[in-house]
Parts: structure tokens; C-alpha cells; sequence
């Protein structure tokens, strides 16, 4: 019920022209709505940042101002490579712990 209110406290507040430029910050504190409950509005897609042009939150990693998803662009990236390598060094002590060894030609069973 209050995430509700404070949702409609938030619409209605960018619903004044004069307050499409906020930031999260001045959004936060014209409506009393935390930022983090914002935030979470933003991510949900009930407020439509795109909307808006200065209205974003901060990537999880860095200060990056995003309007969508967890992460801005450049960490996701970084992110994802460093899965990758981590999958590939998983899958490398799997097969050798398997008793499989890498050859020029291919991997071949230790007998």
C-alpha cells in the first residue's frame, strides 16, 4: 500500500512539465519517495526514464547513470568477459580433472 502511494506521489510530481528535467536526487526529495524505491520504479519500468532526460540511477558497479537494467554498458561487457574466462578455466579443470589432457591434435584420454 505505501509503494503504491509513493508511486502515484512520483507520477504525479513528473507529471508537472516543469519537472521532466529532475534528477533522481530532486525527484527524491520533492516527494519524499527514497531513492532506492525510485530506483526500483525506474528498473520496473513503471516510470519510464526515457521519458526523462536527466532521470537514471546508478549502475551497481560504478556511478554510471542508467536508465535500464543493473548495469551501464562498459561493466556488463567487463562482466560478461570475466564470466566467460571463469567458465573456460571451469570447464579446463573439469576435463582435467576427467583425466583428459590437451595435445596438439585434440584432447586425448591419459591411459
Amino acid at each position: 500500500l505505501e509503494i503504491e502511494e509513493d508511486f502515484k506521489i512520483a507520477e504525479r510530481f513528473l507529471r508537472a512539465e516543469e519537472n521532466q528535467n529532475v534528477t533522481l536526487e530532486e525527484l527524491s526529495a520533492a516527494t519524499n519517495v527514497s531513492a532506492k524505491r525510485l530506483s526500483m520504479f525506474i528498473r520496473d519500468m513503471r516510470i519510464y526514464a526515457e521519458d526523462f532526460p536527466n532521470l537514471g540511477y546508478s549502475c551497481a558497479h560504478c556511478p554510471t547513470i542508467i536508465k535500464r537494467q543493473l548495469l551501464c554498458v562498459p561493466c556488463f561487457e567487463t562482466f560478461s568477459s570475466e564470466m566467460d574466462i571463469s567458465l573456460k578455466q571451469d570447464k579446463l579443470r573439469e576435463e582435467m580433472k576427467s583425466g583428459f589432457t590437451s595435445r596438439s591434435n585434440g584432447y586425448k584420454a591419459n591411459r
